[in-house]
């Protein structure tokens, strides 16, 4: 068995070397612009930024979140009104800030995205 393992290992080095040893050929500038107008560009599709009341709604969105509303809510049913300002002051102050952190992000990703350059491919397989 070990034979017949080595002689295929043999048969593979051997056609990978002559493989190795053909020249390297350029792509067809043609056939990469019909894929490009066939497929079109490689690029991911960019999804709108989110607006205010939709980076709101998910701060609200969260169980935790829920649960201190709740509990506003039965406090202020118990009749401990302090204890209930105090949560939902809480509650609000942490969307607020959740909701300025995502839109800096928002804006801090848009500014990566524009300063990351795309580079002609055919300048890119000239300095190979």
């Amino acid at each position: 068995m070990a034979c017949k393992t080595d002689k295929r290992t043999a048969s593979r080095l051997k056609n990978s070397s002559a493989a190795a040893d053909t020249p390297r050929t350029r792509p067809d500038p043609a056939g990469g612009r019909e894929r490009l107008a066939k497929f079109g560009a490689n690029e991911l599709t960019e999804r709108p930024r989110p607006g205010f009341l939709a980076l709101l709604w998910d701060q609200f969105n969260n169980y935790l979140v829920i649960i201190l509303i709740v509990a506003a809510v039965v406090s202020l049913a118990l009749g401990e009104w302090v204890d209930s300002i105090a949560i939902m002051f809480i509650v609000v102050l942490n969307a607020v800030v959740g909701v300025f952190q995502e839109s800096k992000a928002e804006q801090a990703l848009a500014a990566l995205k524009k300063m990351s350059a795309r580079m002609p491919r055919s300048s890119a397989m000239a300095s190979r």
